[in-house]
């Protein structure tokens, strides 16, 4: 989460775009049919430690440096 970015992954549904930004990440888009993974927020900094589209099946988990899962840049993502 220490590099802004946009982020873009295919889930069942189709495309969910992600942004991390000031060290929280957040989906921006996603192709889901009601939008809950947006109304989420934000995760990272203090705030909530995942965020997930499950319609689209994609959820983000944040790790710390000394988590035994590897992530880049602090964030795992998970397709099912």
């Amino acid at each position: 989460l220490n590099k802004d970015c946009i982020l873009e992954f295919d889930g069942e549904m189709g495309k969910s775009i992600l942004e991390i930004k000031n060290g929280t990440i957040r989906f921006l888009e996603s192709t889901c049919y009601d939008s809950t993974c947006i109304k989420m927020g934000e995760a990272g900094k203090g705030k909530s430690k995942y965020i997930a589209c499950l319609p689209n099946m994609v959820i983000v988990t944040i790790k710390g440096e000394n988590s035994e899962i590897p992530a880049e840049n602090g964030v795992i993502l998970d397709e099912f």
